[in-house]
């Protein structure tokens, strides 16, 4: 099922991605799946992911011990997980800049400017 962009994209943080051979529906991009003081957005991820029929996550950011913690509070992550179909990366992002101007020119750089 291909999503429809709407106001449950922004507060979720959860796009398609349909670039160069990559065909609707098949790929989606997400934040983390649970804010538990943000129940409004919970509801909207747990939507948008049911209708895009997830069937696999590669988590960049948890570890096994993290990605069992969220599978505890999210059903559908849980079921992922139980079927062995959810990745852990556990890369460590690092993105602290002393001023706005270094992070200018970070996103400079990260844009191609």
């Amino acid at each position: 099922m291909n999503i429809q962009y709407c106001k449950d994209n922004e507060i979720t943080n959860f796009r398609e991605i349909s670039v160069g051979n990559i065909a609707r529906g098949i790929l989606y991009r997400g934040s983390y799946p649970i804010m538990s003081m943000e129940p409004e957005r919970d509801i909207a991820y747990n939507k948008l992911v049911s209708e895009a029929k997830i069937a696999c996550v590669i988590n960049l950011a948890d570890n096994k011990v993290n990605i069992e913690n969220t599978a505890k509070e999210v059903s559908w992550y849980r079921d992922l997980l139980n079927k062995n179909k959810i990745i852990g990366l556990d890369i460590r992002f690092l993105f602290e800049f002393e001023n706005k101007k270094e992070y200018s020119i970070f996103k400079d750089n990260l844009m191609g400017k």
